[in-house]
Order: C-alpha cells, then sequence, then structure tokens
C-alpha cells in the first residue's frame, strides 16, 4: 500500500469516528506513524485530502461496475446486482460525504464536479446493462428507462437512509427491478431522446486517444513504483508501457493482461483506465 494510500485509508475511518471537523492532520499523521512533513508531500490541505477519498471512492464504484460488466451472469442479474450495489454504496460512504458537504457551506464547487463527471461514467455502464436487459425495447426508450431506474435507486436510497430503517439490499433491487420491467413493457411515449440526453456531457473517459494513453501511462508509472519488488506485476506493467508507446497497440495482447491486473487491487483502477480503450 501506498503512503497515499494508507493516509486516505486511516483517514477514513478517523471522520467516521471522529467527526471531520473534529480529526486534525496530527490525527492523521499519529493514526499512519508519519510526519506532518510526510502528509504534506502527499496532500497540501485537509480539503486536498477529501477530495482524495472521494476520488478513490469513485474508482472503486466504476471498478466495481467494470468487474460487474465482465461476469458471465444474465443481463437482467447484472442490472439487479448494479441496483443492489448502489444502496451498498450508500450505506457505506453516503455519511461520510453528507458530512463533509456540511462541514463546507461555502463552495463544494470542486467536490460537486469532480462526483458530476465521474456519474457520467457510470450512466454509459448503465445505458449498455439497460440494452442488454431488455433488448426488445426501441434504443430511443433507453434513455427514459435510466431515468426511471436512476430515480427509483435514488428515491428508495433516500428513504431508507434518511429514515435509518434497516433493509435488505436485495430485496429493494428486486422490486426495482419488478417495477422496472414493467416500465420497459409498457407502450409509454419517448419522453427524452439521445440528443437531449446525451447534451451537455462530457465523461472522464471522453478523452482523444492520445490523451488517454498519457493517463494510462501515468498510472503505470504510479503502479511500478507500488510493484517495484514483484517481479510479475512490474514486468507486466513494464511490457504494458511499451506496448502502449507503440503507434498502434495489440488489443488482444492489452485484453490479456488486463484481466490479469484486474486480480490485483492496486491494479484494478489501471485495468479500469485500458478496458475503456479496448
Amino acid at each position: 500500500m501506498s503512503k497515499k494510500e494508507l493516509i486516505i485509508q486511516k483517514s477514513k475511518e478517523l471522520f467516521s469516528t471522529k467527526g471531520i471537523e473534529q480529526t486534525s492532520i496530527e490525527d492523521i499523521t499519529k493514526a499512519c506513524k508519519i510526519s506532518k512533513g510526510a502528509f504534506y508531500l502527499s496532500f497540501k490541505s485537509k480539503d486536498a485530502l477529501m477530495l482524495a477519498i472521494v476520488d478513490s471512492i469513485i474508482r472503486e464504484v466504476i471498478v466495481h461496475i467494470q468487474q460487474l460488466n465482465d461476469e458471465e451472469i444474465s443481463s437482467h442479474e447484472r442490472l439487479e446486482r448494479y441496483c443492489a450495489y448502489n444502496f451498498s454504496i450508500l450505506e457505506q460512504h453516503a455519511p461520510l460525504v453528507i458530512m463533509y458537504l456540511q462541514n463546507q457551506p461555502i463552495s463544494n464547487d470542486d467536490l460537486l464536479a469532480h462526483i458530476s463527471q465521474f456519474g457520467l461514467q457510470i450512466e454509459k455502464y448503465v445505458l449498455i446493462f439497460l440494452e442488454d436487459a431488455y433488448p426488445f425495447v426501441p434504443k430511443e426508450k433507453v434513455y427514459d428507462l435510466a431515468i426511471y431506474l436512476n430515480g427509483l435507486i435514488k428515491g428508495f436510497g433516500e428513504f431508507f437512509f434518511n429514515k435509518q430503517i434497516p433493509y435488505q439490499f436485495a430485496d429493494v433491487a428486486s422490486h426495482i427491478m419488478h417495477c422496472l420491467d414493467a416500465l420497459a413493457q409498457a407502450e409509454l411515449a419517448v419522453f427524452v431522446n439521445a440528443e437531449l440526453y446525451e447534451s451537455n456531457r462530457k465523461s472522464p473517459f471522453h478523452f482523444k486517444p492520445e490523451e488517454m494513453t498519457i493517463i494510462e501511462l501515468e498510472e503505470i508509472e504510479r503502479c511500478l513504483v507500488l510493484y517495484d519488488d514483484h517481479p510479475f506485476y512490474k514486468e507486466t506493467l513494464l511490457v504494458l508501457k511499451e506496448e502502449l508507446q507503440r503507434d498502434e497497440p495489440r488489443k488482444a495482447l492489452l485484453a490479456g493482461m488486463t484481466n490479469n491486473l484486474m486480480q490485483e487491487k492496486e491494479l484494478q483502477w489501471l485495468a479500469t483506465l485500458l478496458k475503456q480503450t479496448l
């Protein structure tokens, strides 16, 4: 685990138990057994740390959804598991994010923009899941279905979160799927078309190929530091680095190596980045 990852992990634990405002930089450095200087080499401030925590949560979510996309299960089950996972994430991380927003009343623009950008990538997966689960639905109706699904997840999530009522994620997900099945089969007029849905949207993965390659190479460099003493993964990363620098990287080779990376937690984000360009 890198020093940054250690700081993020310990900070999440402290923020959840003591509160964000009540947790000092000194508390964090003591928990990590590092100096304040080492902390500030990784993060300029507590706000920068909080943004990194949110970023780590979002990356974890996107990696999980990519893994869900790769699983050999029925498309309907994949969508239902996606619903259940949303409630799991809400229970695990929403209190921390809400706590941060409440303690920063003046400006949350950076954090909200960050969340919004990665939310667009998650929507991309949702559209794929919906198209696979409901092949009989005209493509132009899928955008309405995505809005129905997001609304159902948000509505039930807020209800249980605000009421603090214990519930089974799988049961709520199953109920949502029954609702979505009915909406998919209903003869409803299309309200949101592709042009409207895609307007003013730019996902963090919507880069030009050369821009995406730079991002992937930067992540490889980060991982090489972490796996300097691990011959297998170090060699894999070096081969990937060399391959990405070719004029035309061989996608079959990248795909095979990416699957190996998915088995290692610290390398899953790199694998997810690579999968966007395969």
